[in-house]
């Protein structure tokens, strides 16, 4: 069977990630051990690639260089593997499994875990800082209080939340946050590789605005209905946690109405750029229909 441009693209953003990464983060021989040794295990345990497959995809839409998008592909990358990090400890979601092994923390311990996933932030901005000053100010913007980091402050302050009248809009900025800003600023980034105008800039930003939100969203509902082996995490944890998610406040059916029209108007966005989105509108696709 030919592959898909999803699929082409996904391998091209891991190969060239990957060999960009092995570069650039030290090597388990080099002091201290243990923790780079924590860095390697967290970066290269697998995963999609998904957020630099999205910057890789807008900078070839864009007209731009893959060469000019390493460095933003993997402080992406390296940013996101540390929110995970972080993410799965104790004192935050309490998860044991990522991506199918033991969690950072398991596999080493939490303190060295908190370390690995301080390094990998520190490293993936001096990582972009080689692209420009503004690129670190685009992702700075996107994971900080106003952005991811508020995002898991939010979700951890709304477990336990009594349904009412809020909850809708503290869903959807728990989400923005939490998962979107990444992604959004992952499309952006991507645009700003190829030296885009602030236009497409902003209107990439927007696509991946919408489809961070049916990300998210369909991540609700793998935590439902997949099994702990499918998404490579505990299954069922949002649940057990009483965390506000879409399908607490939405329901089943209403969370995959919201994640398809997220997904149809991140693809409006795309209708003036023709053929040379498609790679972006198969992406688009492929994460409101993942099953993993």
């Amino acid at each position: 069977m030919p592959q898909s441009d999803c699929d082409i693209i996904l391998a091209d953003a891991r190969a060239l990630c990957d060999a960009y990464l092995g570069e650039i983060i030290p090597s388990e021989d080099q002091e201290p051990q243990r923790l780079h040794a924590a860095m390697r295990y967290a970066v290269f345990a697998g995963g999609k690639r998904l957020r630099p497959a999205l910057a890789l995809a807008v900078n070839r839409c864009l007209g731009g260089s893959d060469e000019a998008c390493l460095p933003i592909m993997a402080a992406i990358e390296m940013l996101h593997t540390y929110t995970l990090v972080h993410d799965d400890l104790p004192a935050m979601d309490d998860d044991d499994m990522r991506r199918g092994q033991p969690a950072c923390h398991k596999a080493f311990d939490e303190a060295t875990a908190i370390l690995c996933g301080d390094a990998l932030l520190t490293l993936s901005m001096g990582c972009i800082a080689q692209h420009s000053a503004r690129a670190v100010q685009f992702l700075s913007h996107a994971c900080g209080s106003i952005g991811v980091v508020g995002g898991q402050q939010d979700d951890l302050d709304a477990e336990n939340h009594e349904l009412g009248p809020d909850s809708e809009a503290l869903l959807m900025r728990i989400h923005e946050r939490k998962t979107a800003a990444l992604i959004s600023v992952s499309c952006g980034l991507g645009a700003l590789s190829a030296d885009a105008s602030d236009q497409d800039i902003a209107a990439f930003g927007e696509f991946g605005q919408h489809i961070g939100i049916s990300f998210q969203m369909t991540d609700d509902l793998l935590d439902h209905t997949a099994s702990s082996e499918d998404i490579g995490k505990t299954a069922g944890k949002d649940a057990d946690q009483n965390k506000l998610t879409s399908l607490r406040v939405f329901g089943v059916d209403g969370t995959r109405e919201r994640a398809a029209a997220h997904i149809s108007a991140a693809q409006d966005v795309l209708a003036g750029f023709g053929d040379s989105a498609n790679t972006l509108r198969g992406l688009a696709d492929f994460i409101v229909n993942r099953n993993t």
